[in-house]
């Protein structure tokens, strides 16, 4: 604290290094509530007023210059006061001005301080006062309003929420005649600001004589203010109220951004299904064209699976693609590892997989080993489900594949799986219970036979290309419905949370329910003094 401190915080220096003390140990929150009950208690123990005749009035404004001015012009030379910028409360009390006892308390500019620092000041400017508060003076330009100035007026507004107890003054270096007055009003920001605080203004020479009868006027006006002192209980409220809309304000912008998302997703819901009709009559032609040109002659088949060792041997003993063997024409394409590819990655190879084969995929064969399922092989089928839909169903047919130390005499080219894992019989079951065991090289001719017969049943259809992009805009829409689904639960569970809010408005046929505790949201009067009902903190009411 600064000379100037000393000297004007007076009788209440002790109790403000008690307070600043008490500060630094609590925490962002509970030191400010911790600081109110505090404040409250000792309310009728400061010294700055104490008589019912006497007038507390708070200067306020984010003009230093115009601030120290004001002050100066209403102290005269009862005290010393200095031009500087200061972040901290100034007082100046029990002044004998014009027949009147006043207090003045100086408040810094809130718009430079953290939202924590204004809380703190100006619950300390209100508890230094008992009764409380009898008028604000803010100190407003006599210049246009800059963004400055306006920032600080909706603050102080926003804080105080209370406008019959300010009065705007307007310093100014000229006399004070009808047509500064009228210049001041010519303004539409000023005259609208001064309607909003019912027209409670005065215009302040500052170069007036000492036997002016500006200040005893002004004195004078505030004795006939028929409104009560703004008192700890009405900042206390004022906070209540601001947490409040705060909150609601918060919950219709998430509430706002949550129905616009959802309907973002649905839009692009019925964008999807047009995309599927246009694909669909795009590819049309080309689909049915394509059913019937050489369907008995080539056969395309896909090798998928997670062990590529599995499909290189494979590929060795089918050739590759377009080659002729065992009478039939096969073209054959090698999928990579799904498990081993990123989501981007992923789409393009499954694309360019169906893409390749013309006019489709007639089978894929989902190759296994002769063991237990492992979890590759389970992500690896979970993805192509994922990828490629329930319609691969039809194409696509579980390729076994026995080591040679584990022959069976028992297994037929068509035989089921002959062991007893349940991972891989479900496997079986979910891609349509299309199975082959493959034991050595000399059952490939059954294998393509087999296969042949597959698309003889598929009447030599197969999975196309505009299958695919079905398959993938479906995906899609289903993500956006799973999406849309998760935002409405948040919603329901945020509207939910809300409705048990305090500040919550009620139906009007619904019973209403007693408030949950709030600080400062009841007050109650005994005959010891304030108390606030389910609160942290009382107010005594000292000796009016």
């Amino acid at each position: 604290m600064d000379q100037e401190d000393r000297r004007s915080m007076c009788s209440v220096q002790p109790k403000e290094r008690a307070v600043d003390s008490e500060n630094k140990k609590l925490g962002k929150h509970d030191g400010i509530h911790e600081e109110i009950r505090e404040e409250s208690r000792s309310h009728d123990k400061t010294n700055v007023c104490s008589r019912s005749e006497k007038k507390i009035l708070v200067i306020c404004g984010c003009d230093t210059t115009l601030k120290t001015s004001m002050s100066k012009l209403l102290m005269r030379k009862n005290t010393s006061i200095l031009a500087q910028e200061s972040r901290s409360v100034r007082v100046w009390s029990d002044v004998e001005l014009h027949g009147h006892l006043i207090s003045l308390i100086k408040l810094p500019a809130l718009n430079r301080l953290t939202e924590e620092e204004v809380i703190r000041k100006t619950l300390r400017c209100v508890s230094l006062c008992h009764p409380g508060v009898h008028v604000f003076l803010l100190i407003m330009p006599d210049a246009p309003l800059n963004n400055e100035s306006k920032a600080e007026i909706e603050k102080i507004q926003k804080i105080f929420d209370s406008r019959e107890h300010f009065i705007l003054l307007f310093p100014s270096n000229l006399s004070v005649e009808e047509h500064v007055k009228e210049s001041i009003k010519s303004s539409f920001e000023t005259h609208s600001l001064i309607s909003l605080y019912g027209d409670q203004y005065r215009v302040m020479g500052l170069n007036e004589h000492e036997n002016s009868r500006q200040i005893p006027d002004l004195l004078e006006y505030i004795q006939n203010m028929k409104t009560g002192p703004y008192s700890l209980q009405m900042y206390v409220k004022a906070q209540e109220n601001r947490i409040r809309h705060e909150l609601e304000e918060q919950l219709k912008k998430r509430l706002s951004e949550m129905e616009n998302k959802i309907k973002e997703l649905e839009q692009n819901i019925e964008s999807e299904g047009n995309q599927i009709l246009l694909l669909k009559s795009l590819l049309q032609t080309d689909y049915r064209g394509s059913m019937n040109v050489n369907r008995k002659q080539k056969m395309n088949l896909v090798l998928c699976g997670s062990d590529e060792t599995l499909k290189m041997s494979i590929s060795k003993l089918i050739r590759k693609k377009k080659d002729e063997l065992h009478g039939h024409q096969i073209s054959l394409v090698e999928l990579p590892a799904l498990t081993q590819l990123s989501e981007e990655e992923l789409m393009c190879q499954t694309l360019r997989c169906v893409s390749l084969c013309d006019p489709g995929v007639h089978i894929f064969l989902l190759i296994i080993p002769d063991a237990p399922v492992t979890y590759e092989d389970k992500v690896e089928m979970e993805k192509i489900q994922r990828i490629f839909s329930s319609r691969i169903n039809k194409h696509i047919m579980i390729l076994i594949i026995q080591d040679k130390n584990m022959i069976s005499k028992l297994i037929s080219k068509i035989n089921p799986f002959h062991a007893s894992d349940t991972d891989t019989e479900t496997s079986i079951q979910t891609f349509g219970d299309r199975c082959f065991v493959l034991e050595n090289s000399s059952q490939v001719p059954d294998l393509l036979q087999h296969v042949k017969n597959i698309v003889k049943q598929n009447n030599g259809s197969c999975y196309t290309t505009f299958m695919y992009l079905q398959a993938q805009l479906e995906l899609e829409r289903n993500e956006h419905k799973a999406e849309i689904e998760e935002l409405r639960r948040s919603v329901m569970k945020t509207t939910g949370a809300w409705a048990k809010h305090p500040g919550c408005p009620r139906r009007r046929d619904r019973p209403r329910k007693a408030p949950r505790p709030w600080v400062g949201s009841r007050f109650d009067r005994d005959p010891g003094g304030w108390s606030v009902r389910g609160s942290r903190f009382e107010v005594p009411s000292g000796n009016d």
